[in-house]
């Protein structure tokens, strides 16, 4: 005697445990799926349907009986139970059964009502596992449902929605009472890709599982990168719905980007990078339009801003002529950083007419920055290049290059001149250096040059020291030359930047590389106390030693905007007490008398050679 259990939905078999497939001759996964009612006998299947239809509510059980055709054509009569319970997608029927062929055959029974015992009590419990694992099933479906990270819709088969996640609430603001029935394209697709979505779920739908990046939009208006992904729903091989779903990829989209944006990109002036030009070179070689021009400009004198302030005033500079070039053009041209100070322009369907009259604007931005009082001035060397008809790009960049350096020789040296004076009167008007004061150190290094014996070469080279010394201070933060109180320690140390940045300065400039190493070594004490290097005694250079004995004495006979100037009685007794420590003792006796011999108008000739020796040493 056989006993058997099944759960349908509708008139479909979920669930089949061994023992009713048994009984109908066939294995489990031959049935699962498949239309119920194909097993009962044709004389019973009326009374059967209405049987059901007439079950009472959920846990109560109804028994009857019916024939059963097996898949070798036999018949068999069981008896059954119908009884509703909860099942995911809605509710189901439990049939149990139980074959009572043999019994009937042998005692003639025909009574409706025969069941056996224990076969009931064993059936019984095979049917509460059922319930339990279905239970089960549908608690781990609920759970992977709501706690998943992404946003999940389940469709039926034209594409409404029966059910959402949380997630999908909160992503797109809907909940699933405003759009249940609904297709998604009456929420959540924006206008422009309605056509893909119908594509999408067609495909899905039809049996396909797709996957790919598009975007959605909340009911805010708001649009959402998201992965979309649809898994087919089937039944017994038919598609009855599909689950969405909806990956928000915001972050991974905006991170792509950054790195796009970058890789095109110069992170310094914002324009587009010599990659990106280049690969507008290659494209627009063969499409065109032509004529097709190409200016390039270079910044004269960059090297020499670096150097002399630093790479953040070039950077500044770089900005600058970034700016200057980039407001010159419309749109349509393609600007762009392809070196460190090398800028250049591609034009599509730019003649020789337009690309002199862009030339023209570049240059007259140039003048109308330099007349607004910058820094120091800023110069471009600029070459241009036309092809009328289709011809190699790379070589357009050439000849643009070539004509832009053939000028930028007969001007780098004017625009390093140029940025030097500019520095120069920086230097007068930041540190409170007049140019009274230039003269006055210029006359006392001059002094003690001559009656320390220093050929006429020599004192031309100290009076460019006295004026230049100082010229690092341009690269000194107004906040701390301008500083009324003292200075920290960190300011301090900032201040004495200002002789390597003199050093920097000078060793750009031809005019000035002679007295570069004065300049760094300018603040050095006889102690060996001072700066950068701590040299000491006569390893400090004679021309440092003598601008140092009179920038200080001319420093403290002179008002500054914090204290009155010194008498020179004061002023000589202040020497005196630096003599061997800041200043060199033996030149202190040699500028007192050169001070006496000028101011008395004196003809005294200066010391002896010998004697020079063995006092500057």
């Amino acid at each position: 005697m056989i006993s058997g259990a099944t759960i349908a939905q509708g008139n479909i078999s979920l669930l089949v445990n061994p023992e009713m497939a048994g009984l109908i001759g066939c294995s489990a996964n031959e049935i699962t799926g498949g239309n119920f009612y194909d097993f009962i006998y044709t004389e019973d299947l009326d009374r059967v349907k209405k049987e059901i239809s007439f079950l009472p509510a959920a846990g109560e059980e109804f028994y009857s009986w019916l024939r059963v055709v097996c898949l070798d054509g036999s018949i068999k009569k069981v008896k059954v139970s119908f009884s509703l319970v909860e099942y995911p997608g809605g509710p189901a029927i439990l049939v149990s059964a139980l074959d009572i062929t043999d019994r009937v055959r042998k005692k003639g029974i025909k009574s409706k009502n025969i069941w056996a015992g224990d076969r009931v009590a064993k059936l019984k419990k095979e049917i509460t596992s059922l319930e339990e694992e279905c239970t089960l099933q549908k608690v781990y479906f609920q759970q992977l449902f709501e706690n998943s990270p992404d946003a999940i819709a389940i469709v039926d088969g034209s594409g409404a929605f029966i059910r959402v996640n949380r997630v999908f609430e909160n992503i797109f603001q809907y909940s699933i009472a405003d759009i249940k029935g609904f297709p998604a394209q009456s929420f959540i697709v924006p206008e422009s890709l309605i056509e893909e979505e119908d594509s999408f779920l067609e495909r899905v739908l039809g049996g396909q599982a797709i996957k790919f990046d598009t975007v959605r939009q909340g009911r805010n208006g708001i649009k959402v990168d998201v992965a979309l992904q649809g898994v087919p729903i089937a039944v017994k091989g038919k598609n009855v719905g599909a689950y969405i779903i909806y990956t928000d990829i915001s972050g991974r989209k905006q991170a792509e980007e950054k790195l796009m944006y970058l890789s095109w990109h110069d992170s310094l002036t914002g324009l587009y990078n010599r990659a990106y030009f280049e690969e507008e070179m290659t494209r627009l070689q063969y499409i065109g339009p032509y004529p097709i021009s190409i200016i390039l400009c270079d910044v004269d004198g960059l090297k020499f801003v670096n150097d002399a302030l630093g790479n953040y005033a070039g950077d500044a500079l770089l900005v600058t002529v970034s700016t200057i070039i980039k407001d010159s053009f419309q749109s349509g041209e393609i600007v762009s950083r392809v070196g460190g100070g090398e800028f250049a322009v591609l034009l599509p369907g730019g003649d020789s007419s337009i690309v002199k009259e862009a030339c023209r604007r570049i240059l007259a931005a140039v003048d109308g920055y330099n007349g607004s009082g910058p820094r120091y001035p800023l110069s471009l060397s600029v070459g241009i290049a036309t092809r009328d008809e289709p011809a190699s790009l790379a070589e357009l960049f050439r000849e643009a290059d070539n004509n832009m350096y053939r000028e930028k020789l007969h001007r780098s040296q004017s625009a390093r001149s140029s940025i030097v004076q500019a520095l120069t009167k920086a230097l007068e008007a930041r540190d409170f250096i007049t140019e009274g004061h230039a003269d006055r150190l210029q006359d006392l290094v001059a002094s003690l040059g001559k009656t320390a014996g220093l050929p006429h070469s020599a004192i031309t080279d100290l009076r460019l020291l006295a004026r230049f010394h100082d010229i690092g201070k341009v690269g000194i933060p107004d906040r701390i030359l301008f500083k009324p109180g003292p200075l920290t320690l960190e300011e301090y140390g900032e201040m004495k930047r200002h002789s390597e940045i003199g050093y920097r300065i000078a060793q750009s400039a031809p005019e000035l590389a002679p007295i570069s190493d004065w300049i760094l070594k300018h603040h050095e004490w006889w102690n060996g106390q001072g700066y950068p290097m701590g040299l000491k005694g006569d390893q400090i250079p004679l021309e440092c030693r003598i601008l140092s004995i009179a920038d200080t004495y001319d420093a403290m006979t002179s008002d500054r905007p914090y204290r009155r100037a010194m008498t020179h009685e004061a002023a000589v007794k202040e020497l005196k007490k630096c003599s061997g420590t800041q200043l060199d003792p033996n030149l202190i006796p040699l500028f007192l008398e050169a001070f006496r011999s000028r101011n008395s108008g004196s003809n005294n000739k200066p010391l002896s050679g010998d004697h020079i020796k063995q006092k500057a040493k």
